[in-house]
């Protein structure tokens, strides 16, 4: 039987990405967690992770066959380890929303310096290349279904296009952060579903949001 590695991946192999492909057999362990590193924006359609003790990184986590390491090298021009690689491979911790398990990274060398300015400030990929546009679609599940609250806050003209109800499908509604005025509704993963509202925003709403 063939040994199963586990792998973090954050940037063109994520679900809807360009290299999805070559994981289209593997096993989802999960499809919302993270590792510490800061992300960085190539400019070449493809992100770079650098290693880091207090940034995170998001992603996905998977389990391949050695066929399919494999390929995940070719893709990341990764040899072996001392060789002059495009990107390394190691382990690293990585937490899910209920556990931790160590996997294989792609970081980039820290021998290769990346600019300041193309850091991605909240070390997800997928959240940088979508808020790149100024219309945005965005999914409300708790106090963000509240039309009084947007009044209150002076900015119930920016969440005005209500496109209908919508369904993030396999997450549960959860209460995971306090806050001076109460909790703080959050997604987690689940075999379950969880309802709300979709909006039709600019990216000026987001300044609220965030």
């Amino acid at each position: 039987m063939n040994k199963v590695h586990r792998v973090f991946v954050y940037g063109t192999l994520r679900q809807h990405e360009s290299n999805h492909y070559l994981l289209k057999e593997a096993r989802c362990v999960s499809r919302q967690c993270w590792t510490y590193g800061t992300l960085y924006d190539t400019g070449f359609g493809y992100p770079a992770m650098v290693k880091s003790t207090h940034n995170r990184v998001y992603g996905e986590l998977y389990e391949v066959t050695p066929q399919q390491l494999e390929r995940l090298d070719r893709l990341e021009g990764y040899e072996r380890e001392g060789k002059n690689n495009l990107y390394e491979r190691m382990t690293q911790v990585v937490h899910t929303d209920f556990d931790t398990a160590e996997a294989y990274v792609y970081t980039y060398p820290s021998s290769k310096r990346m600019g300041k300015s193309d850091k991605i400030t909240f070390g997800d990929w997928k959240c940088h290349r979508y808020l790149q546009q100024n219309d945005l679609l965005y999914f409300a599940y708790g106090s963000c279904m509240d039309y009084e609250r947007f009044k209150l806050a002076g900015v119930n003209h920016q969440f005005e296009r209500v496109l209908g109800c919508g369904t993030a499908m396999n997450y549960s509604l959860a209460y995971t952060r306090k806050a001076r005025d109460g909790g703080r509704a959050d997604l987690i993963e689940s075999n379950e579903n969880t309802e709300g509202k979709i909006y039709h925003i600019s990216s000026g709403a987001l300044s609220y949001l965030y």
